[in-house]
């Protein structure tokens, strides 16, 4: 009997070694479920504040693809307007100054203006990418002249713009005439730089 006695107490000790392996092995069970936890937590916190970020940016893009017609018009609408007021990248300043002076030429034609001289000048860088091509001219005759040729000058394609003008009167043939103004006027176009 006394041999049974340290069996007992043996296969107490080995039932609380067991017992004490179970309880740790529950333990780490419980500690990895509790990081997997944290970890599912952490993602999902992460994606959640990942589309409150994103959320708005995807709707301004969605509504930049479905206002995509109106963008391709403005589009259309602006390269229409730049072909109205400007000369392509690839014509040549020189033909594009003698156009221009053809152009003012036969614009005050028409009316008593005289154009006494014209100079296309060199081209000057603006800012964008536009270039301005000035031409200055000397004409004489009357202020209803310059008027009718300033109209007629407006209708031209590309547009020809005034950079300055300065008048002068000049000589007056009779009192019932009326003065002869001598203008001189500084003209430009645009022309896209390449």
């Amino acid at each position: 009997m006394s041999t049974a006695q340290p069996t007992t107490a043996l296969a107490q000790r080995r039932l609380s070694k067991d017992s004490l392996l179970q309880l740790l092995t529950a333990l780490l069970v419980l500690a990895a479920l509790l990081a997997g936890g944290a970890y599912v937590v952490k993602k999902h916190l992460w994606a959640q504040q990942t589309l409150a970020d994103v959320g708005p940016r995807y709707q301004r893009l969605l509504g930049i693809t479905q206002s995509e017609a109106q963008m391709q018009q403005a589009l259309q609408r602006s390269a229409q307007l730049l072909d109205a007021y400007t000369y392509p990248a690839e014509r040549d300043t020189g033909q594009i100054g003698t156009d221009i002076q053809q152009k003012l030429r036969a614009a005050f034609s028409g009316t008593q203006m005289v154009i006494q001289s014209s100079q296309v000048l060199p081209e000057e860088e603006q800012e964008g990418h536009l270039l301005a091509i000035p031409v200055e001219v000397r004409m004489e005759g009357n202020l209803k002249s310059l008027r009718q040729g300033l109209v007629a000058l407006s209708a031209q394609r590309p547009t020809i713009q005034i950079g300055s003008i300065a008048l002068q009167a000049g000589r007056k043939a009779s009192p019932y005439d009326p003065i002869q103004l001598i203008v001189q006027a500084r003209f430009f176009v645009w022309r896209r730089a390449a």
